[in-house]
């Protein structure tokens, strides 16, 4: 809505600069002039009141609305007849023709009249400052289209950077997530060495039983082997004692026997 506001704010400012423009440089360069009738001698083609725009020329022919001066004023009547330089005119609701007059007192030939000569003229002050209105609104506007624009401008360098961030958390996110597994499976490889070292230590510790048990058992072997042994040696000597105590025995009984 403010797009084509703005645009019909332009437009309008510009068509009245530009008419207002080309009467002012055409006044300026005499090439027409606008001239405002006072009288009803033209009615009810002119009317009192209303602008004409009058060409500087002497190009004209009978039947064409002129303009003429006359000592301090301005006369604008229709020609009737032209003889030589010699012009007669006489206005449409005048019932007498008006004197001669001679080329040289012609301005010019009237080329327009109108309601919107009419309206341009009569409230031209009032065209420029709806003009000048037309340009600050349009101007309004603008700035108000450029602030939007830069409002509309940093609310989507926000998001932007409010999607950034978001594709920076979850990236972050995602590095978080593979440090985690990472650690968890260190951690996971760190139970599993424990585990596996706890398991070797049971183990070696079974077989240091066993072999403590082993050495154990090899001794009370050894213990048993010595003690069997010493059984033997003294049940040996027991006899070698007794064998011998029974040799002696049966000598004494001989040498009694001899006596």
């Amino acid at each position: 809505m403010k797009k084509i506001i703005g645009r019909i704010s332009n437009v309008l400012c510009i068509f009245l600069i530009i008419v207002l423009s080309i009467f002012e440089i055409l006044k300026f360069a005499n090439v027409i002039y606008v001239l405002q009738v006072k009288t009803g001698s033209m009615e009810t083609n002119i009317h009192v009141g209303d602008y004409i725009l009058v060409k500087n020329t002497k190009d004209f022919n009978t039947g064409d609305i002129i303009t003429f001066k006359i000592q301090d004023y301005y006369v604008t009547h229709r020609v009737k007849s032209i003889n030589g330089d010699r012009i007669l005119t006489k206005g449409d609701a005048n019932n007498t023709f008006d004197d001669e007059i001679m080329k040289d007192d012609v301005i010019g030939k009237v080329v327009y009249k109108g309601a919107l000569l009419n309206f341009v003229f009569k409230f031209r002050a009032l065209l420029v400052i709806i003009a000048i209105a037309f340009f600050v609104i349009s101007c309004l506007l603008e700035d108000s289209d450029e602030k939007e624009k830069e409002r509309k401008d940093k609310k989507e360098k926000e998001l932007n950077k409010e999607k950034n961030n978001i594709v920076d958390y979850n990236e972050l996110k995602n590095k978080i997530e593979k440090e985690v597994k990472v650690i968890d499976k260190e951690l996971e490889d760190r139970r599993t060495k424990e585990l596996i070292d706890n398991e070797v230590k049971r183990i070696d510790k079974e077989l240091e039983e066993k072999e403590e048990e082993l050495k154990l058992n090899e001794f009370k072997k050894e213990l048993k082997e010595e003690f069997n042994k010493e059984i033997n040696n003294n049940s040996n000597h027991k006899k070698k004692k007794k064998k011998k105590k029974k040799h002696n025995q049966e000598n004494n009984n001989e040498e009694l026997e001899i006596i």
